[in-house]
């Protein structure tokens, strides 16, 4: 070692813990894992917050060797203690026939015989591992030992929110399988693969989540879907009568829910909301719900089930989004909660029933006692745009200064102050057909997940230090 090397490396030594952590803020993924092999006094620095940052959320998916990291992970004396909350994307291996997933290159070759057979191997593996239960066996086999895991979520998208890299968050072993098959792997995000039941296997893997918390008595607060492209079905919800037990006593823990609907079964619905209505009878202590569905799917049935059924929990929170309400039950569903309620978020719903107005809805809210947060987000009222008055835009002609704002969030002291603030905002209030909405309004509520940094690359013992950034967590939260 050189004598210029030797003498950086000893002024690197003598700073603080604080000013390292500082400077490894700025590296990106590759060079942060570099720095923690320089030597055992940096590493020992820098461990609790490489744990903090890498393994306090991660993300996952169900193949073997995504789910054979998460055990190695919950197996790991150290890391396994800090993992807070896990992620289960719904990646589905497409069967490699289907030529539209191919990544042709710059010469426009498409995937080699190596890459192919490659693609088959890992497409059969995941069929047989979700078919004979290995998903759920290897998924129950983690869990048991995360003693500090309290939140599971399922997710159809990448977050954008790697802030070191620049990269999507994405589940451990996706870049792998793209690189060595040259095949996209499916998300949810595109729907061309064919033979694949979107909704069908987002209730398999739902399932196969609920299954595992269950069997591995998993002390789970927060059991979370938050999917873009796709929607729960009735199955999702059948656990068999023998196992109720041990449904009831995992459920009952649950303080958040977070659900986006596709289909309750029949046309009545009346099968599928039973069944519906069977789970959520076993969640009494929730304080936390939101409720998504497709704006084209008839949401009262699911409404009314979910409505009647938690009427007794002590609700805090409700989040509502991308559906149409053509009766009152909405209004009757938040009044419901009117003494509790805290926090109120509304994002693309839209009101058909004439009784009904948004006008009318935030009158109710003024007399909400411990309402202390409010958003409303692209909302609308008999099939026209509503909007709020904003700052007059001078700049632009006299028929386009007033800009309509389309997301408007509230933030006051419960009661006196909000109500006025809610009076105020009833003021601003605009309903027209071709209102012109401001384009910066935030994303829809399941996006807020605030993902940052992970990498395969750091990861120590059992678990491969070679792979692809693909992990990832929250940013310490």
């Amino acid at each position: 070692m050189s004598s210029n090397l030797i003498m950086a490396y000893s002024l690197f030594t003598d700073l603080s813990q604080e000013l390292i952590l500082l400077v490894s803020r700025h590296l990106g993924t590759e060079d942060y894992g570099n720095l923690r092999r320089t030597c055992s006094y940096i590493e020992k620095q820098l461990f609790e917050d490489f744990a903090k940052h890498f393994f306090t959320t991660r993300q996952f998916m169900l193949t073997h060797y995504s789910l054979q990291t998460l055990i190695d992970i919950s197996n790991h004396d150290a890391l396994g203690g800090h993992l807070r909350k896990i992620i289960i994307g719904t990646n589905i291996i497409a069967e490699p026939a289907s030529g539209q997933f191919i990544r042709t290159g710059t010469g426009g070759t498409g995937p080699t015989d190596q890459q192919r057979a490659y693609a088959s191997k890992e497409y059969l593996d995941q069929q047989y591992l979700t078919s004979m239960g290995g998903d759920v066996s290897m998924l129950t086999d983690a869990f048991r030992r995360l003693s500090n895991c309290r939140e599971v979520e399922i997710r159809d998208y990448n977050s954008g929110t790697r802030y070191r890299d620049g990269a999507d968050w994405k589940s451990y072993g996706a870049t792998k399988y793209e690189l060595l098959s040259g095949l996209h792997i499916e998300l949810g995000l595109t729907y061309t693969t064919t033979n694949v039941d979107r909704s069908g296997w987002l209730s398999h893997v739902f399932s196969v989540v609920l299954s595992a918390i269950v069997e591995s008595r998993l002390n789970c607060e927060a059991l979370m879907v938050t999917t873009r492209y796709q929607g729960l079905e009735a199955k999702a919800f059948h656990f068999p009568a023998w196992r109720q037990s041990e449904l009831e006593t995992s459920l009952k823990q649950l303080k958040t829910l977070q659900l986006n609907l596709h289909s309750l079964g029949d046309p009545s619905g009346h099968q599928g909301v039973n069944v519906y209505k069977s789970m959520l009878r076993l969640m009494p202590n929730l304080t936390s719900l939101r409720y998504n569905t497709s704006q084209h799917y008839d949401i009262e049935p699911p409404m009314e089930a979910t409505m009647t059924t938690l009427a007794p929990c002590p609700i805090r929170t409700l989040e509502f989004g991308k559906f149409t309400s053509h009766t009152g039950m909405i209004s009757d569903f938040i009044c419901q909660y009117r003494q509790s309620l805290g926090r109120l978020e509304l994002y693309k719903i839209g009101l058909t029933m004439s009784s009904l107005t948004w006008d009318g809805l935030l009158r109710e809210l003024e007399d909400f006692p411990a309402l202390k947060h409010f958003k409303l987000t692209f909302v609308t009222q008999n099939h026209s745009h509503v909007g709020f008055k904003g700052t007059e835009d001078r700049d632009k002609p006299a028929h386009r200064r007033m800009v309509l704002e389309s997301s408007v969030a509230l933030e006051a002291k419960p009661g006196a102050e909000m109500r006025d603030a809610i009076r105020t905002l009833r003021m601003r209030l605009v309903i027209k057909d071709n209102a012109f909405l401001n384009s910066d309004a935030e994303s829809d509520s399941e996006d807020s997940n605030s993902d940052s940094d992970s990498d395969e690359n750091i990861n120590e013992g059992s678990i491969d230090e070679s792979d692809e950034d693909e992990g990832g967590d929250e940013d310490g939260s």
